[in-house]
């Protein structure tokens, strides 16, 4: 279910990048395509608890297994909304991270090489997702018109800042968790 929300949180930012005139043909139709499968898969998140929950599907196999792991549309859309506040920062620090590399400052491109990237971390390709991610993100530059090495420079940056970041959220986490265990009880409940 959690792949199927963060592919239609990525629809109304791939629709809007698709509207975008000044993009390209091939990026629009890139991200015309990521808003369709987005759609896709909201319209599977709604659909899946009512067929999951009929009687007559919990007679089969397969209604069996969907059923546990589906979830009501309405914490379905609290999730959404999350997660499309997640992309939407990572949209907004991915085109100036564009512009500040010297590509230019174009949301086109940074939401292409975001759907791009996301597309390659959807595929079940265990410890190499990073690099299909990076693979990914990069041909989506070449493939605007971006040279090869700034592409790959610009993949393997995103990359690194995406483990920086996640290490520093990780380590504050730490910090702050071991900072209330080590308060008195009355002065963590308080807080």
């Amino acid at each position: 279910m959690l792949g199927l929300i963060d592919s239609a949180a990525l629809a109304p930012l791939a629709s809007v990048g698709a509207a975008f005139a000044g993009a390209g043909i091939g990026v629009r139709v890139g991200l015309a395509l990521v808003a369709l499968a987005g759609i896709a898969a909201a319209a599977s998140i709604l659909v899946l608890p009512h067929l999951a929950a009929s009687g007559r599907s919990l007679r089969f196999r397969l209604g069996r297994w969907l059923s546990p792991r589906t979830t009501s549309p309405r914490r379905a859309i609290e999730v959404w909304l999350l997660v499309s506040a997640c992309w939407l920062v990572r949209a907004v620090a991915l085109f100036l991270l564009l512009g500040t590399l010297g590509i230019g400052f174009s949301f086109p491109v940074a939401l292409l090489f975001l759907c791009a990237g996301a597309a390659g971390a959807a595929l079940p390709t265990g410890s190499a997702g990073a690099a299909t991610q990076i693979g990914a993100g990069a041909g989506a530059l070449i493939g605007s018109g971006i040279g090869a090495s700034q592409a790959l420079a610009v993949a393997i940056s995103v990359a690194a800042l995406g483990v920086f970041s996640g290490t520093a959220i990780f380590l504050f986490a730490v910090v702050w968790r071991t900072g209330m265990s080590l308060l008195p009880t009355g002065a963590a409940s308080r807080s």
